[in-house]
């Protein structure tokens, strides 16, 4: 389980294994972003889900994962003034090279 601190950064850089989860991250602002990179462990064919606040643009969660897949996220919260149900915005950056 991955859980991104943004109260110290705004980027994270994860190597993930087996089945991992990226939590929702803690003290990230309203309207701030931070990104994510994702890479596949060794071998690849590792999994990855992630926690219902993040919603994707056109819906689209996949990872890749061949052995030395990048992938990376930018997300934004959607939260604060007006806003009834908050959320973070989220886009999938896939295959990085």
């Amino acid at each position: 389980t991955l859980t991104p601190n943004a109260s110290s950064t705004d980027v994270f850089d994860y190597v993930y294994t087996g089945s991992a989860h990226l939590n929702k991250p803690t003290s990230l602002g309203a309207g701030k972003q931070m990104y994510v990179v994702l890479r596949q462990g060794t071998n690849g064919g590792h999994s990855l889900s992630f926690a219902p606040e993040y919603h994707f643009t056109d819906g689209y969660s996949d990872v890749y994962t061949h052995s030395g897949a990048k992938d990376a996220i930018r997300v934004t919260n959607i939260s604060g003034a007006g806003i009834v149900s908050g959320f973070l915005l989220t886009e999938m950056l896939n295959d990085i090279s």
